[in-house]
């Protein structure tokens, strides 16, 4: 009876791993295809199904048929602070929070904004790095990995940077 269930079970596992690797598909996309430039820093699946990509000239969001390119533009706080996109995360609220060489983005997608982050001056002093890596932690608190000035915290309801070198 052991056998039997054995044999059973070694079916369905061998089964599923089998269907579950038939359906792995790759796709290549290039500058042909809509993407801004071929050197991809980052990549983001977020909570809505659309694919994000930082790269070396903007970022980049695929919805599974074409791009949609986002760069900075020149006197324009509503836009990204800078085209190199190295890092992307997503917080519990659907923000993407967006890691550039010139500091720390955030793009409500309920908006369809960008609000380049700066530190509250009434409260903390104003910080613009270059940003090379971002996570969240399990009570919603931003991290920041800087290439130069170490780590760092960003308090969203405060709107304060805190070093923790």
């Amino acid at each position: 009876m052991q056998q039997k269930n054995f044999i059973i079970l070694f079916f369905f596992i061998f089964t599923a791993l089998q269907s579950y690797a038939q359906k792995l598909k790759f796709e290549n996309y290039t500058t042909e295809d809509g993407l801004s430039v071929g050197t991809v820093w980052s990549v983001l699946q977020d909570s809505r199904g659309y694919m994000w990509f930082g790269t070396a000239n903007g970022l980049n969001k695929f919805d599974g048929y074409k791009f949609t390119v986002y760069k900075h533009k020149t006197n324009d706080s509503t836009t990204l602070s800078d085209n190199n996109i190295y890092d992307l995360v997503e917080d519990t609220y659907g923000n993407i929070w967006i890691a550039t060489a010139v500091g720390l983005n955030k793009y409500n997608p309920l908006s369809n904004e960008f609000e380049q982050i700066k530190g509250d001056d009434s409260i903390c002093k104003n910080t613009n790095f270059v940003i090379k890596t971002l996570g969240i932690d399990q009570s919603g608190e931003l991290w920041i990995g800087t290439e130069y000035s170490g780590l760092f915290s960003y308090n969203t309801k405060n709107k304060c940077f805190t070093n923790h070198n």
